[in-house]
């Protein structure tokens, strides 16, 4: 009962019954009022993460907003559910968003999510980790469960305590790799939140950035490894255009900078892109 009434303070308890009647909880756009999303109410987790879609980090909703266009490659990487692959589908038009999520539980999530919502022709989804280049790692899980975050490749500079559940052997890629082998088209637009191994992803699409045919790209940075990671995108001919943090991490830190936390941080090609010789 005290759960019910924390939830019905939240504003959540409506969700919970359309999902137990429905199996589904339905979300609209945060700026298109006419489109609607539907994510399967299979835990509170996922419910409350369809929710929140507008408030956890209107800087990405914003971002997506303003930067997606029709015909459009987008690569999610670290998609989790699909949140912002769905937002990226609705702009893209005769576009494509390719979904990177490794972590084999969310993964199962976003299938549900891309199928309830009819956009397997717009978004696929590769249960694949990204890293510095093709390989074999261990990769730990931090809970088994939808919707969760924060599983490591062995590669990732994150410390794995003995928290995290038994491994899986994951063969990785990188994204100049899939891209040479014409597996995957270039992307127009770049998003990585990975929980850490961020730089490695960056690494692995090198020859990509050199190009600066990314128009935008928006990667999380841990303040820990700020400083390689914007010293690795201006020597790859990209310039900082904005930072914004997550409301909860705005909220708690409101009168530190922005750049002192976790934050997400936009780049874009200094003088367009390369001239490519043959």
């Amino acid at each position: 009962m005290k759960y019910f009434f924390e939830k019905l303070r939240e504003g959540m308890v409506f969700h919970y019954l359309a999902g137990a009647l429905t199996g589904t909880v339905s979300v609209v756009d945060p700026h298109r009022s006419a489109t609607r999303y539907r994510f399967p109410a299979i835990s509170k987790r996922v419910v409350k993460r369809a929710r929140r879609m507008a408030i956890k980090e209107p800087g990405t909703v914003n971002w997506i907003e303003s930067d997606v266009r029709d015909g459009d490659v987008f690569y999610d990487i670290g998609a989790n559910i699909g949140i912002y692959s769905l937002l990226a589908a609705a702009r893209i038009g005769a576009g494509k968003v390719y979904s990177f999520e490794p972590d084999a539980s969310s993964f199962a999530g976003l299938l549900q999510v891309i199928t309830l919502n009819g956009l397997a022709g717009r978004i696929t989804p590769l249960c694949l980790a990204l890293d510095a280049k093709a390989g074999r790692q261990t990769f730990s899980y931090r809970e088994l469960i939808v919707a969760s975050t924060g599983s490591q490749l062995s590669s990732s500079p994150v410390q794995v305590d003995a928290g995290y559940y038994p491994v899986e052997i994951k063969f990785t890629q990188s994204v100049d790799g899939l891209i040479a082998a014409r597996a995957l088209p270039s992307p127009d637009l770049v998003k990585i939140d990975v929980d850490g191994n961020e730089m490695n992803i960056l690494r692995g699409m090198s020859d990509l950035l050199q190009r600066r045919t990314v128009r935008s790209l928006q990667v999380e940075v841990d303040p820990q490894w700020q400083e390689p990671i914007y010293k690795f995108m201006e020597e790859a001919g990209y310039r900082l255009t904005s930072a914004f943090r997550s409301r909860q991490i705005a909220r708690q830190y409101q009168d530190d900078a922005v750049r002192d936390h976790i934050h997400n941080a936009v780049f874009e090609p200094i003088n367009g892109p390369a001239v490519v010789c043959d």
